[in-house]
């Protein structure tokens, strides 16, 4: 049901799923592909129900294959670019300009990345041994989709108040000057970001190659 067509059985099957998942006491790797896939609808009644039951589903032996798939959302592929939906091509709706829908993934997955690790430091660091950093850079630069760019900042000013290494690698990477202007409006910094600030945040290198760097 996670996959069907329909936004309210997909809302369904993931309050059903929320209140049986605790009495399993196991998660099977198969339910993240489908349960990642809800953040890309449009409709916030499905996402609220999907966060939910990531929320839960991170506390399993699933926890690397949800994350792992939280940060890959982060940077969309060219096949999921080229991907249109149906509204898209209505002919009767010509000339609409709805965001894709994996722009609108990209946005939650930067959300949703947030809320788990800040209710727990060892997934945060986690996740920046993902490569999540590298990534949430990378979404505050696209600027096709504000609410990517806010999400991702808001996101990422987290990890760097947590880890001094983030913030060192974060600063070095878009220079002390953009560096500062984030810092000082992460929820908003993208209204003024030029061509060049896109640019740095696309283009950027930032990783860390072992678990102590992420470390406090």
């Amino acid at each position: 049901m996670l996959k069907s067509s329909s936004p309210e059985a997909q809302q369904i099957a993931s309050q059903i799923l929320i209140k049986l998942q605790p009495k399993i006491g196991d998660a099977n790797q198969t339910i993240v592909d489908p349960v990642l896939s809800l953040l890309r609808s449009f409709h916030l009644e499905v996402q609220y129900e999907a966060c939910q039951l990531i929320r839960i589903l991170v506390h399993y032996g699933i926890q690397s294959d949800i994350l792992k798939g939280l940060v890959s959302l982060l940077k969309p592929t060219k096949a999921d670019l080229q991907e249109k939906p149906d509204i898209l091509q209505d002919p009767s709706a010509p000339g609409l300009a709805a965001p894709l829908p994996v722009y609108v993934q990209q946005a939650a997955a930067s959300k949703m990345i947030g809320i788990i690790c800040k209710s727990n430091a060892s997934i945060a660091e986690s996740c920046v041994q993902l490569g999540c950093i590298h990534s949430l850079l990378v979404a505050m630069g696209n600027d096709k989709h504000p609410d990517s760019q806010k999400q991702a900042g808001i996101t990422l000013e987290f990890f760097v108040r947590l880890f001094p290494i983030v913030h060192e690698a974060v600063r070095e990477a878009l220079g002390p000057t953009f560096f500062d202007e984030f810092m000082t409006e992460p929820e908003t910094f993208y209204l003024n970001a030029t061509p060049i600030h896109l640019d740095v945040l696309i283009s950027n290198k930032v990783t860390f190659s072992g678990v102590s760097e992420a470390e406090q």
